[in-house]
């Protein structure tokens, strides 16, 4: 499913990030949105008090983690779905991912999981766990109007005052990748409410630490 011929392209600000786009084709969205996973197979994480730099709010559905040996039930996912997730866990796209990325450093284990958020749902401006790698996400929305807010929000620092240095909007098929460092601060824009939109998005850690 994931065209790898696709390349990633580096930018340094604010902090170094890749990104790509065309890793879907719009009727491969289109598939994986309407046959995503129902709402009631995720675990809804609610963080939205508490001290900042923690605070998010999101549907999570978590599928692999070779940590726990937690494992994806294929027979549970539409074949749209199956394809996806057998491409993001393949040796192909660690290999995509190596050469695109320059990643060249061992790493102790990946995770991988689905995440949704709807009316208001955000992600506070942190840096990310020091603890991963690398960390990759593939949007998976079809469509994305231009005032829906939710778009991944890069900083210079962890002041969200102001308008962010890049905004990236989660538009299908386009790719994130960074490895989180003390200087990689991020955020996710809160969804606009009342709309009925769902930002749908898959994601793949890799870390150094178990």
């Amino acid at each position: 499913m994931i065209d790898f011929e696709v390349q990633l392209t580096a930018a340094e600000q604010p902090f170094r990030h890749l990104r790509g786009s065309g890793l879907l084709t719009p009727g491969q969205v289109q598939d994986l949105r309407d046959t995503r996973p129902a709402l009631d197979r995720y675990v809804r994480a609610d963080r939205s008090t508490g001290p900042a730099r923690r605070r998010y709010r999101l549907y999570a559905l978590e599928i692999f983690d070779e940590s726990t040996g937690l494992r994806p039930r294929f027979d549970e996912f539409s074949p749209p779905w199956q394809e996806l997730i057998a491409d993001v866990l393949s040796e192909r796209f660690d290999e995509w991912l190596r050469a695109s990325a320059g990643f060249t450093e061992h790493y102790t284990h990946r995770t991988c999981g689905i995440y949704t958020h709807t009316d208001g749902d955000f992600q506070d401006v942190g840096t990310g766990k020091l603890d991963k790698r690398l960390s990759i996400s593939i949007s998976l929305n079809p469509d994305w109007p231009s005032d829906g807010r939710g778009d991944m929000a890069l900083w210079s620092g962890p002041s969200d005052v102001g308008e962010p240095v890049v905004r990236v909007p989660p538009l299908g098929g386009t790719c994130f990748v960074y490895s989180p460092s003390p200087t990689t601060w991020h955020g996710i824009v809160p969804v606009a409410p009342h709309r009925g939109l769902v930002r749908n998005w898959i994601g793949l850690t890799y870390y150094n630490k178990a």
